[in-house]
């Protein structure tokens, strides 16, 4: 049988954590926001860039579930017993320890890539900075609608008070949840979501010398299936002159890469993760992906077997 960690403890440490610290881990605010250190923001603007957190997490869920991985391999039933060893002092937060300055500067230039291409094409946008509160998308794939609800009324008040009409988004997974999702929680909310994606002019951002390297490419399923964005990915990879080769599943028909249930079913996770990344080798030793989760998830589990990027890296 999978194993699973207890539901009530995944759901009593997201939720607490979402309250204290308005994230999932329990990071400090400081983690999420240092990509944003020296840039400068227009917050009269009723346009606003909305991270979410997602990218500013990877190197701290990786390390996680690193950690995870080794308890569960030293302890019976090793990863439900983390909220145990908990109660008698153990801090899994240490886990995070072992994350470097490098990886988390790798992910805090796929944010600052983005803020860069938005400049280039002149918008003008706010972000909320410390203020910014995760969308809960992940309380909803749970299926906790009454601890969604609470986070998506906070950010939603929040976004009211900064008087904020559109949000420019960077992933799939928070873009969906906050256009298709939040107007079923909260009443009234009428902020326009954008994805990059459908902002942005791919023919604007034409590298100056194509890569000699081809990449496999991967399609989030809920940028194909749910924003239906599988050719505009395609667009951009092709503007920045990348290579790339399909897999047997793809856009509309793409594989899952295992997320985002890394946190309760590891070893399932990490079974879909390595069949999609024998289907992504079969083409090259790259893969390009445009989601944070697919970027973890197929990161941990094709490091030995091939590079995993995110479409912004390559800018």
């Amino acid at each position: 049988m999978p194993n699973l960690v207890a539901l009530d403890d995944v759901a009593k440490s997201l939720v607490n954590n979402l309250r204290r610290f308005r994230n999932p881990l329990g990071l400090s605010i400081d983690k999420l926001t240092e990509w944003s250190k020296g840039l400068s923001f227009d917050n009269a603007s009723d346009t606003y860039l909305y991270t979410g957190g997602l990218y500013q997490m990877i190197p701290y869920i990786n390390s996680l579930i690193d950690g995870m991985n080794r308890l569960e391999g030293s302890i019976p039933g090793g990863i439900g017993m983390v909220k145990l060893l908990e109660r008698f002092g153990f801090n899994v937060s240490s886990f995070y320890s072992s994350v470097t300055a490098k990886e988390t500067a790798r992910y805090n230039v796929i944010i600052t890539n983005l803020y860069s291409l938005l400049k280039k094409e002149g918008i003008n946008f706010g972000y909320l900075g410390d203020e910014e509160i995760y969308s809960g998308v992940i309380l909803y794939d749970l299926g906790l609608d009454d601890e969604f609800g609470e986070i998506a009324r906070q950010l939603a008040k929040k976004l009211k008070e900064k008087r904020v009409a559109k949000l420019i988004t960077m992933d799939p997974h928070s873009t969906f949840i906050l256009r298709s999702i939040y107007p079923k929680y909260v009443e009234g909310f009428d902020v326009e979501i954008v994805h990059y994606m459908e902002l942005l002019k791919a023919d604007k951002h034409k590298r100056d010398k194509d890569t000699s390297k081809i990449f496999s490419i991967h399609d989030p399923c809920l940028l194909a299936r749910n924003l239906d964005l599988s050719q505009r990915y395609r667009d951009f990879a092709e503007s920045l002159g990348l290579k790339i080769a399909e897999p047997l599943m793809s856009k509309r028909h793409t594989y899952c890469c295992g997320g985002p249930i890394e946190n309760i079913a590891p070893r399932v996770s990490n079974s879909i993760a390595k069949n999609r990344c024998t289907q992504l080798a079969k083409l090259g030793s790259n893969a390009l992906v445009a989601c944070p989760i697919c970027l973890s998830n197929l990161g941990r589990a094709c490091k030995d077997r091939m590079n995993v990027y995110d479409l912004l890296e390559m800018v």
